[in-house]
């Protein structure tokens, strides 16, 4: 069938060797049974939820490594990780977490506002920037007390601009290294780095999702050190923009043990690999297959005309994958988001 996306490479590949021959392709899908059940769940939460509970369901009558979850869009990992039953142990993540969801570059980017909203004539922060880095839970962390003292400071002097000698009056000190005048791209730099290195682990271990993090994070200052070294006189928004622009193309390898337990795994890692029962999530449209955005300074029709790859190409490697997954699959359970407004597309 011609009008078929996911056999687009299979056609292609026939073409060029000796023709079609239906001996070397199966249709599982036509033979056996299908157990394809599809669930509606609001938000991520809610998928990751529904997850869990037919999981349980699932993994009283089959064992763990003939069970995979498949996750098209990589912002379902972590509700997904924390949705797991605690009896669902261990786990083989193939798919890496997105460094730009940690808590640390959350921390980072309440840092990046406050210095943004900083005002130089009155030498003070905004008190909801303020507020956005005294709460994070990295900078409560040992500083309970004192962030306590100062919100509640804060709340009844009703306080719109609050300066840095304010901040540290009440044994506030340890706060005193987040709030910082940025002005450089080098003071930004500095201010960093001692905040990273203030923060990162004191007795790391490799193995740690949190030693990963730090170790990446470091990486990514070392990398902005490079480059401000090579030429000192880049903005502070230049800085800011390379520095997120190098967090969003980092993602942090998580746990790996083996094939013989449950499979969480992104949808390009299901290549090739056959499971009893699949779990996939966020089956909306925009998610998969991905939103065609064309990345290439090409036009569309002149990249289709000299034969390079196009937006079609990926929908056809996301609809073989699709199709591949579920030849030999018994149980399939395909959730998407029902919210709409919230890529809610079904």
């Amino acid at each position: 069938n011609e009008r078929e996306e996911a056999g687009h490479f299979i056609r292609k590949s026939m073409r060029k060797l000796h023709g079609y021959n239906p001996q070397i392709l199966s249709n599982e899908l036509n033979s056996g049974q299908k157990n394809i059940h599809i669930i509606g769940a609001p938000l991520q939460v809610g998928q990751a939820k529904t997850l869990a509970v037919e999981l349980k369901n699932h993994l009283k009558n089959e064992p763990a490594h003939s069970l995979a979850i498949v996750l098209p869009d990589e912002n379902m990992i972590s509700p997904v990780l924390y949705a797991l039953p605690e009896s669902i142990s261990p786990v083989n993540i193939t798919t890496g977490k997105p460094l730009k969801f940690s808590s640390l570059f959350g921390l980072f980017q309440s840092l990046v506002s406050l210095i943004e909203h900083y005002q130089w004539d009155r030498r003070a922060w905004y008190h909801k920037d303020v507020m956005d880095v005294l709460t994070h839970p990295i900078v409560l962390n040992g500083n309970e007390d004192q962030v306590e003292s100062l919100i509640k400071r804060m709340q009844k002097d009703q306080v719109i601009f609050i300066n840095r000698k304010e901040i540290t009056r009440d044994d506030g000190e340890n706060l005193k290294i987040y709030f910082q005048p940025i002005k450089t791209a080098k003071e930004l730099d500095a201010y960093f780095r001692d905040i990273f290195n203030s923060i990162k682990p004191s007795q790391p271990n490799p193995e740690s999702e949190t030693e990963k993090i730090s170790e990446s994070f470091g990486q990514i200052l070392d990398f902005l050190a490079n480059i401000l070294s090579a030429n000192e006189n880049i903005s502070t928004k230049t800085y800011v923009r390379l520095f997120r622009e190098k967090v969003n193309q980092n993602n942090i390898a998580l746990t790996d043990n083996g094939p013989d337990c449950l499979q969480v795994m992104g949808m390009l890692e299901t290549r090739c690999l056959d499971f009893e029962t699949v779990f996939m999530l966020s089956v909306n449209e925009g998610i998969l297959p991905g939103s065609s955005k064309n990345r290439s300074y090409i036009p569309y029709d002149l990249r289709k005309n000299f034969g390079l790859p196009t937006w079609d190409e990926q929908d056809s490697l996301y609809a073989y994958n699709f199709y591949r997954l579920l030849q030999r699959s018994s149980n399939i359970y395909l959730l998407y988001n029902s919210e709409s407004g919230n890529d809610g597309d079904e």
